[in-house]
């Protein structure tokens, strides 16, 4: 119907259709996917961080490091809370350019209307009145598409990561010898051991464990 009341002004507002359309495919592959990359690298340090309190809080009193886990725990999620925000900023961002677009060009309609058809501009207002009607009928309806496949690019690391791990095949195989018992002893030279991308947790560590009591050596840097 609107086709037929004025082709230009509908091819018009499918342009601009098309537009939001390449701007939130834009915003969602080289935005929001990252920032959700992102998100989840800095929640995957904190559960780290987490599970190492726990499970080695005695280590980190002895250590006196609690002052540095705090410090890094924190900036971590300081980190995440900025991209959180910049998350919801790009979020809004293409309805707010939609609708700054579409207003933009009713008022330069009017403008040039009433510059070019004086005499005409007042019986021409009802089919401006009525694209205009139909322009804020049709926006909410982009917004919300816009903002879903905006929202579901930002969540879609969190997919792959669970994908990956459903699909992925165990790493880790099962050696063919046997052990059934040990006659002396266990023993670990020069063990090292640090989480991937952080700070060693401890060095050359060698120790004994002897069958029927333990005894340490320590050997490290």
């Amino acid at each position: 119907i609107l086709f037929f009341i004025s082709p230009v002004v509908t091819t018009g507002i499918i342009v601009l259709g098309i537009i939001y359309y390449y701007i939130t495919k834009v915003v969602a592959k080289q935005v929001s996917y990252h920032i959700g990359k992102d998100k989840v690298d800095e929640l995957q340090k904190q559960n780290e961080m987490v599970a190492e309190a726990f499970s080695g809080i005695k280590q980190i009193k002895v250590f006196s490091s609690a002052k540095a886990w705090v410090d890094k725990f924190w900036t971590s999620v300081l980190k995440y809370s900025r991209l959180e925000i910049r998350d919801s900023i790009w979020l809004l961002s293409p309805s707010c350019v939609m609708e700054f677009a579409v207003i933009g060009a009713l008022a330069f309609s009017l403008i040039i209307l009433k510059m070019y058809h004086e005499n005409s501009f007042v019986s021409i207002l009802p089919v401006v009145a009525i694209f205009g009607y139909a322009i804020q009928r049709i926006i909410p309806a982009f917004n919300l598409l816009g903002a879903q496949r905006i929202s579901f690019s930002g969540r879609l690391p969190v997919l792959e990561i669970v994908y990956n791990i459903l699909s992925e095949k165990d790493r880790i195989k099962d050696g063919d010898t046997e052990f059934k018992s040990f006659n002396d002893r266990i023993s670990f030279q020069n063990v090292s051991f640090s989480y991937p991308e952080r700070d060693v947790l401890f060095k050359d560590l060698s120790f004994d464990i002897e069958k029927g009591k333990r005894s340490e050596e320590h050997t490290s840097e």
